[in-house]
């Protein structure tokens, strides 16, 4: 780890130098109005930066603060709890969308590879108790059943099993 404009080297020295570089947390967060959520000290280009999330009239910023001196150098525009709480949404959405379409995907290949009967009546009734589990494990995560997503995971990996069992 090298800055150009300061002596901070990797090893030992580095927390020595911290020290006499940086600004206390403490000082950081005094030059800053709102209720600090989080602070960290991050590398940023050449320098150290304390990054700061920060609350203050219902408004989440991020906020860069030169850990050498205090100096507030950049604010972010706000996001409110209501904003970020749309864009989780939005995000586990896109997120349960693609798994979706990756069981559909899924269930279209298995139902075509075993839309033939095997001429074993026990395997041909597990292979389509597997492709009803699949649509079951489709519908749980549907409805974010998380618990349910789960149990049925495990049915699923019983019925492979004694698939991979009765063609071994």
């Amino acid at each position: 780890m090298t800055f150009s404009d300061s002596s901070v080297s990797s090893g030992e020295s580095l927390s020595e130098n911290l020290d006499k570089e940086v600004i206390s947390i403490t000082d950081a967060i005094a030059s800053i109005e709102g209720q600090v959520l989080q602070i960290g000290l991050k590398p940023l280009q050449d320098h150290l930066v304390y990054h700061a999330k920060v609350f203050s009239n219902d408004v989440i910023t991020h906020v860069i603060i030169d850990a050498g001196n205090g100096d507030v150098l950049h604010i972010t525009d706000g996001e409110t709890i209501e904003e970020i709480e749309a864009q989780r949404a939005e995000r586990k959405e896109i997120k349960t969308e693609n798994k979706l379409e990756r069981i559909d995907n899924r269930i279209i290949k298995i139902e075509e590879k075993l839309s033939q009967s095997s001429g074993n009546d026990e395997l041909d009734a597990l292979r389509e108790q597997f492709v009803d589990k699949l649509y079951e494990l489709r519908e749980a995560i549907e409805n974010g059943s998380s618990e349910l997503i789960q149990e049925i995971r495990v049915e699923l990996q019983d019925v492979r099993n004694q698939l991979i069992e009765m063609r071994g």
